[in-house]
């Protein structure tokens, strides 16, 4: 999906700790993989506040990000 978005938007994709190409952690949590989301984004160069998608996993981390950055996000799909 990202390639879509690409066209019109700045898109950052992330592999949050543990999984893909990250390194382990010796634990995780929700609100350590929404940090980890909003570093990506702040990173990424995206101008104003990001819209944040996330599926499967990724859906559980994108809400705990809107719970605790909520002002600081466009949205969360």
């Amino acid at each position: 999906m990202a390639p879509l978005f690409a066209t019109a938007h700045r898109v950052g994709a992330i592999d949050l700790s543990g999984h893909g190409e990250r390194g382990r952690r010796p634990s995780y949590s929700l609100d350590l993989w929404a940090d980890e989301l909003m570093a990506v984004a702040a990173d990424a160069g995206i101008a104003g506040p990001p819209i944040i998608i996330g599926h499967s996993m990724g859906g559980f981390v994108t809400l705990r990000a809107a719970t605790r950055f909520g002002d600081e996000i466009a949205g969360a799909i």
